[in-house]
């Protein structure tokens, strides 16, 4: 596979989508995230786009330049790799997303861990240590 890319790494990690057609060709590829280290956890095809998640620690996050704590990251783009929108989800602690899926109006939910008590995103207090969330 080609390791060339058409688009600039942003911070240490960051999530690159790459497109192969059913022709062995490169198809597009789009570069997505913050100035942080970010994870890639989830890809989620669907038949008019693709969602695609992780965690971030980018100040991106509640408008916060100094929470450099992990949130949820997710990213819609339609097939052709336009970005359509990206959220993140999370409280002033670390959240780190596992797994997310669509359910039936066209939302999504998404799990996976919370260190954080309310803040932000999060409504209901710690348990202690690494608490499941879903969001």
């Amino acid at each position: 596979m080609r390791s060339n890319f058409s688009t600039l790494c942003i911070g240490t990690c960051f999530f690159c989508t790459l497109h192969v057609s059913a022709q062995p060709k490169f198809a597009w590829d789009i570069t997505l995230g913050g100035d942080g280290y970010e994870e890639f956890n989830v890809l989620c095809p669907m038949t008019d786009c693709l969602y695609m998640g992780g965690s971030s620690p980018s100040n991106i996050a509640f408008g916060n330049p100094a929470d450099n704590s992990y949130n949820f990251l997710i990213f819609k783009t339609d097939l052709n790799g336009n970005l359509l929108w990206q959220t993140m989800f999370g409280g002033d602690q670390t959240e780190r997303l596992w797994a997310f899926a669509p359910i039936s109006d066209g939302a999504l939910v998404a799990g996976g861990y919370s260190q954080s008590g309310v803040s932000g995103d999060k409504t209901e207090p710690s348990r202690g240590g690494k608490d499941v969330w879903f969001q």
